[in-house]
């Protein structure tokens, strides 16, 4: 009784906290329709289609806003373009990020981590779809926060004016891209061992294209830099 007493206590804690828990499944990883590259004709890093099984997890509703992240770093500077407390928070490094993950989890006793690549995408949109909030592979006009003339800058993490998606989601695709779990060394050039360590970032930005928001865009990122497009959500194991 004990144990089943603390699951349900630590299930209402994640709750309270905008967890919302996503039962694991099936979901599609890469697409039939690799965007165009002036390097490689098309997107190599984007292909082929498989599909991959997803274990039971929780993922935050929301993306970390500054005023989160500040109650572990106070001294995080606010880029132009997210100044807001509720604005997500970004201009992060990737051990930043990690950082407040760990920081997080000491707050609340519990394991908290970033989403790996696939649960991002089991999140993201039904399987099959190419967008949060489309199944086509062409983007749809004023469906996510990508690249305009208006949009300079972040929208506050709750502002659902696009709506959530069929998870209770928001932001799955625009707004600001998001960091997944893990990181690789690209091999190197020149006769050097390696060109750097990267994660993937999912889910397009206020500053790309429409097509940035795709369920299969992947962002490659150096996990020493920054920007100013880029935040994170949490996510924790099934308990």
């Amino acid at each position: 009784m004990k144990a089943v007493k603390k699951i349900y206590q630590t299930e209402e804690l994640l709750r309270s906290l905008n967890f919302i828990f996503l039962p694991g499944g099936k979901t599609t990883m890469g697409t039939k329709h690799p965007l165009d590259c002036r390097l490689e004709g098309k997107r190599k890093n984007e292909i082929p289609l498989r599909q991959v099984n997803v274990n039971p997890f929780w993922i935050n509703k929301y993306c970390v806003s500054n005023l989160e992240y500040e109650k572990f770093n106070k001294k995080h500077f606010r880029p132009p373009t997210s100044l807001s407390d509720n604005q997500p928070v970004t201009d992060l490094t990737y051990y930043d990020a990690i950082a407040y993950v760990s920081w997080f989890s000491t707050q609340h006793n519990l394991n908290f981590r970033l989403p790996s690549e696939k649960e991002w995408v089991f999140a993201a949109a039904p399987i099959n779809w190419q967008f949060p909030y489309q199944q086509s592979y062409q983007p749809a006009e004023n469906q996510a926060h990508t690249f305009s003339r208006d949009n300079y800058q972040t929208l506050a993490v709750d502002n659902d004016c696009f709506g959530s998606n069929y998870f209770g989601l928001l932001h799955m695709g625009g707004n600001v891209l998001e960091m997944t779990s893990g990181w690789y060394y690209s091999p190197g050039h020149y006769g050097s061992l390696t060109d750097g360590a990267y994660y993937i970032a999912k889910g397009g930005s206020f500053g790309n294209c429409a097509y940035s928001a795709g369920v299969q865009r992947r962002g490659i990122v150096d996990v020493a830099g920054r920007s100013s497009r880029i935040g994170f959500r949490l996510a924790h194991p099934a308990i």
